[in-house]
């Protein structure tokens, strides 16, 4: 059996269902037992992101290709984690990778890594696949951050952590207790697919074409309906699309107005979500932040909230995800589960499992 041991700094990797990089956080823990971000790197995937994203939407891949394609998602991971200062490098005990998420319908769900390749080049032992135990006990595999955001975000009364990645996911707290964890819905995944169908680019950088548009109210009326029907008590995956929104907008939709349409749908669908709850803080994280209309939005439809940036809690919006695996990797570690039942709808007590790969 795997011994217990308390690790003091961990690296924990993200790669997003965005499927555009990997973000790596330095996360050490002190006397008091608070996790402290002590550094972040990044490293974009270029060419790897198109790969990447084509398998996730189901393009076919011989053997040797989805081996390649593994390895070379480890190899990005490898170079995100070399542009951290060398110091924390060599003072890190442990390091937290995610995989890329290329399938997710539970109960199967694929993180898709070579993590051999990072604990070879490493020298230190990593743990990933955080989601299999879950799910094989009966659980949906996510949302896994709530555990983590009750470390990254202590506080009084109501909060809501909301990550505005590929699709929203929301944990809310009360005092030093996890309430509740659910997806939601579409985020970035949406934005960017409309991006490259209207703007012929990857993305609307910092929400720019979208803040020059206006929400068209049927297009957007449709849109919200289609993503509330999503949040059916699951987690979200690679088959919860909503290309035929696109499709039928395309045609009516200039650019920004449809880009705008799509940020206020997202904003309704969030407000629908938090007013039974009525959190007095919402947290947002995650890439969306970058979104200046989708914030926008937000902020005019979630009234009578306290709307702000994960920054203000010390969290750097495009950190959370990445220190949250830190985070579960050293309560795996020291033998801690990392779902809760009441949240993913696995069996209790939660399972303790992970995949260890030692240099």
């Amino acid at each position: 059996m795997r011994r217990q041991w308390r690790p003091r700094t961990v690296l924990g990797c993200m790669s997003g269902t965005s499927c555009d990089g990997v973000d790596v956080v330095a996360v050490s823990w002190g006397g008091d037992g608070r996790p402290q971000l002590l550094a972040h790197a990044a490293y974009d995937w270029g060419d790897l992101a198109d790969r990447v994203r084509a398998y996730a939407d189901g393009a076919a891949l011989s053997a040797g290709a989805s081996r390649h394609l593994q390895r070379d998602l480890a190899q990005a991971h490898i170079e995100a984690i070399a542009r951290l200062p060398a110091e924390l490098q060599m003072q890190a005990e442990l390091v937290a990778v995610h995989g890329q998420t290329v399938y997710h319908a539970p109960p199967l769900s694929w993180q898709m890594i070579d993590a051999a390749w990072i604990a070879a080049r490493l020298s230190r032992p990593v743990v990933t696949d955080f989601r299999s135990a879950d799910l094989a006990a009966g659980g949906q595999g996510a949302p896994i951050t709530p555990l983590a955001d009750q470390e990254l975000f202590p506080g009084k009364g109501c909060r809501a952590v909301v990550n505005l990645g590929g699709f929203i996911n929301i944990t809310l707290l009360d005092n030093e207790r996890v309430c509740s964890g659910r997806d939601l819905c579409l985020a970035n995944q949406l934005l960017d697919r409309a991006a490259r169908t209207w703007l012929q680019q990857p993305f609307d950088m910092d929400g720019a074409c979208a803040s020059t548009g206006q929400p068209q109210a049927q297009a957007t009326a449709q849109l919200a309906q289609e993503l509330m029907s999503q949040n059916q008590g699951r987690s979200l995956g690679t088959a919860d699309q909503v290309t035929p929104w696109i499709q039928r907008w395309q045609p009516h939709l200039s650019a920004a107005d449809a880009l705008a349409s799509i940020c206020q749908a997202i904003a309704t669908c969030l407000h629908d979500q938090l007013q039974h709850d009525r959190p007095h803080t919402v947290w947002l994280a995650g890439g969306g932040v970058a979104n200046a209309a989708l914030l926008q939005a937000i902020a005019r439809t979630c009234t009578g909230m306290r709307v702000v940036s994960s920054d203000a809690a010390g969290v750097p919006p495009l950190q959370r995800e990445a220190a949250a695996m830190a985070i579960l990797a050293r309560r795996l570690a020291m033998r801690q589960a990392i779902t809760i039942p009441a949240v993913t709808g696995c069996t209790a007590p939660a399972p303790l499992g992970a995949t260890w790969i030692y240099p």
